[in-house]
């Protein structure tokens, strides 16, 4: 018997028990706890003030020339590598899908159009308690965007940050002395960032995971400062129809629908949200994508995969 097995009680909390694209993982969990016992879902959490109210503001974007064609190939090789693994069973192909995916992935979460799009609009608020999510090696390029182009107090938070001095920049943070954390993954779990208004997601995958952790950091209440509600500015990257195959388009809007899927269900602007993104999803005939949960297309990104 496996030892955990003989432990005669056991609790898990956690607002993502299923893992992405990780069966195994997911098995091992619930074959640990059996089943969900108690649920408390999001909006429960904000109706009964333990976290804020928020409003969610999708920002469509478009990758440049020379990305939209790095975008076009990579999905080609992933097509026909999951078109041979298909046919001819070969799971020794599963390692080099994996980095194809992980670097499309990296490809729509650095887009350069991002940088622009992104100082435009935090220019126009408050920085105060501002925190921005930024792609894997552009943590310096958003910090010189916001301290050096637009002038605001403003510290990085990576793993270069030692742990004895995040604990200072948290503290200054939380005074207004640092008015913008520019952070990558290590705010995503285990951190307390209450003070935080408004967070601007740059970097984001289609990972639940990643994303709702994510957003839980930004709803933590906190009266010391007043923080009644919370703002999340969400940089989605969307084709350009004229540029790209209808097929690798349309999969491109998939993969970005199940973040805005999740944060604007919640959001006291919900339908001010789906407005923004209702034309682009027209444009594609892909209107029921509105309401398909994350793990909706997960599952039918899972079967297309697999070619069940």
């Amino acid at each position: 018997m496996d030892v955990y097995k003989r432990l005669s009680g056991r609790l898990g909390l956690s607002a993502t028990p299923r893992r992405w694209w990780d069966e195994d993982g997911t098995e091992r969990i619930f074959d640990l706890f059996d089943e969900i016992v108690f649920e408390y879902s999001l909006k429960e959490a904000i109706d009964n003030n333990f976290l804020t109210h928020y409003r969610y503001y999708p920002i469509p974007v478009t990758l440049d020339f020379e990305e939209n064609q790095r975008y076009i190939n990579l999905s080609n090789k992933i097509s026909k590598l999951t078109v041979l693994k298909t046919k001819n069973g070969k799971y020794d192909l599963d390692d080099k899908l994996k980095r194809l995916l992980l670097r499309r992935s990296r490809l729509l979460q650095s887009a350069g159009n991002k940088e622009e799009t992104f100082e435009k609009i935090f220019k126009q608020q408050v920085p105060d308690f501002s925190l921005v999510y930024c792609p894997d090696g552009k943590i310096e390029k958003y910090t010189s965007i916001v301290g050096n182009n637009l002038g605001v107090r403003v510290h990085t938070f990576d793993s270069k940050t030692s742990y004895g001095k995040r604990t200072e920049i948290l503290k200054q943070f939380a005074e207004n002395k640092i008015q913008t954390l520019t952070a990558i993954k290590c705010l995503d779990e285990g951190v307390d960032v209450p003070a935080t208004k408004t967070a601007y997601f740059i970097s984001s995958t289609t990972n639940p995971r990643q994303f709702i952790q994510r957003r839980g950091r930004i709803l933590r209440m906190d009266r010391k400062s007043g923080k009644i509600t919370a703002d999340i500015y969400d940089l989605i990257v969307v084709p350009d129809k004229e540029e790209m195959d209808i097929s690798v388009a349309r999969g491109m809007v998939k993969r970005e629908m199940p973040r805005f899927h999740e944060f604007s269900q919640y959001a006291d602007n919900e339908f001010e949200a789906r407005k923004v993104i209702q034309p682009i999803l027209a444009d594609f005939n892909l209107d029921s994508y509105m309401d398909k949960s994350a793990w909706d297309i997960y599952e039918e990104n899972k079967r297309e995969i697999e070619g069940l």
